[in-house]
């Protein structure tokens, strides 16, 4: 016959005490030793002086490319229309003046004159609006 102090129910309180202990033990350890960072959607942002550099001298560094590389780009673009337009036999061809930014446009059978470039002053109008 079981003694009062072997019972299973004595035995079952034993093995909760120690259980509970052992748990609050390694409760208090993850407690102080594990540090848990908040997802960096909810965390603020530290602005330092190379953030903030990148985010001002960055997008004026590639506007300055766009303004400086302006012809290269429009000939680019130019060239590629007037080859497309020839293999899709669209009569287009180069404008034989330029126009009052300097650039040479293209001109469209179907127009009187030489179409347009974006002259500097539309340029920039346009990058300040957006």
């Amino acid at each position: 016959m079981p003694t009062p102090d072997n019972s299973v129910s004595a035995q079952a309180r034993e093995h909760d005490r120690v259980f509970h202990v052992a748990f609050s033990a390694a409760r208090k350890a993850r407690a102080s030793l594990v540090t848990v960072r908040p997802h960096r959607s909810i965390t603020p942002l530290n602005v330092t002086p190379f953030l903030l550099a990148q985010a001002v001298v960055l997008p004026l560094l590639l506007c300055g490319l766009l303004i400086w590389g302006k012809p290269f780009i429009l000939d680019f673009w130019r060239d590629c229309i007037l080859f497309w337009a020839s293999g899709l036999d669209l009569s287009f061809s180069l404008a034989t003046q330029a126009n009052d930014s300097g650039e040479y446009g293209l001109d469209l059978a179907a127009s009187t004159g030489a179409s347009l470039m974006p002259s500097r002053t539309t340029l920039v109008v346009t990058a300040l609006v957006m």
